[in-house]
């Protein structure tokens, strides 16, 4: 399957296959819902900076992971690309929340059905992690739905 412009180089958290999990390891009596709600919210307003081609700014809101790998300059120019090359947004709809466990900081796996000019059933996967007392996002993704 091929993955869209960002995911192909923001590869930097991905947990889409772990099954969620409370009763054992780090995630033990977490607050499965809550994080999955925080997390969606935080995904959601970080996309919203996205579709708004407001890139460095949502480079800033993004996890400290994120930009450790990515320079800001070096987002605003892949996050222009690769909106240039699906074409504008025309739909999304929320498919799913994945809390994922075992790792070193608590992980909330997000899934959105999406339409874009060039690309018409799209998957977009926003990871999320907290990071600094909130949700901030790890890795994005967009690949052909």
């Amino acid at each position: 399957m091929r993955t869209i412009g960002i995911g192909a180089v923001l590869a930097l958290v991905t947990f889409a296959a772990v099954p969620e999990r409370t009763a054992a390891g780090p995630g033990q009596g977490v607050d499965v819902a809550g994080a999955k709600q925080g997390a969606s919210a935080a995904g959601t307003a970080w996309l919203a900076l996205v579709d708004g081609e407001r890139y460095a700014e949502s480079w800033a809101e993004a996890s400290t992971l994120f930009r450790q790998q990515v320079g800001r300059d070096q987002w605003v120019e892949m996050a222009r690309s690769a909106r240039a090359a699906v074409g504008a947004l025309r739909g999304r709809t929320f498919d799913s929340a994945t809390y994922v466990d075992g790792n070193a900081a608590p992980t909330v796996v997000l899934l959105w059905k999406s339409r874009f000019d060039a690309v018409p059933e799209a998957v977009e996967q926003v990871t999320m992690m907290m990071d600094g007392g909130r949700w901030r996002v790890a890795g994005y993704f967009v690949r052909p739905g």
